[in-house]
């Protein structure tokens, strides 16, 4: 304390505050309102002491107070970036996922297509014989088989479909059609 008897408390003593005139006149006029009894110098520099006090325990709040956002905006700012980076590597990942994707899409297309070809070549019986069930022209008996390939190409693409949500929900091995 600047005024006070025990100066013990070093630190407050390099503590200034600048007064401006308004700010002394202010302070005089404050002080001239008081009773006639108590218009004295150490009033006066009691007031002038409790002011600084109070001024330089709001200013060290205020300062922390501001340190503390600064670091919660450079802490937001940091996690700005970060998620900027993830939208932008997320995007990437995204395309190249679309491709391959589209890759396995294709190739589980061609793999169910030789699939369905490789079973009508090992059983033709099985087309001819729905072919051969009814009496038409070769026109139609061509669009039966080609029908009855879509069908067995579909019925092939079921059960291996249907195997592998049963692995999926057993664990189990696919079954053999």
């Amino acid at each position: 304390m600047l005024f006070s008897k025990n100066r013990s408390d070093e630190k407050n003593l390099t503590d200034k505050i600048d007064l401006d005139d308004e700010l002394s006149k202010s302070f005089y006029y404050i002080h001239k309102t008081m009773e006639k009894k108590y218009l004295t110098p150490k009033r006066y520099l009691t007031l002038l002491e409790t002011y600084r006090q109070v001024y330089l325990t709001k200013q060290q709040m205020t300062s922390k107070r501001q340190q503390h956002l600064k670091s919660g905006v450079s802490k937001l700012s940091e996690a700005r970036k970060v998620v900027d980076d993830l939208k932008r590597n997320a995007e990437v990942k995204q395309k190249e996922l679309a491709i391959k994707q589209h890759e396995a899409d294709d190739a589980l297309k061609q793999i169910t297509k030789s699939m369905a070809v490789s079973t009508i070549r090992k059983f033709p019986d099985s087309v001819s014989v729905r072919s051969k069930s009814y009496p038409m022209g070769s026109n139609e008996k061509s669009t039966i088989v080609e029908n009855s390939k879509r069908v067995l190409y579909y019925e092939i693409l079921l059960s291996v479909i249907g195997c592998r949500i049963t692995k999926n929900r057993n664990g189990t091995t696919c079954c053999k059609s």
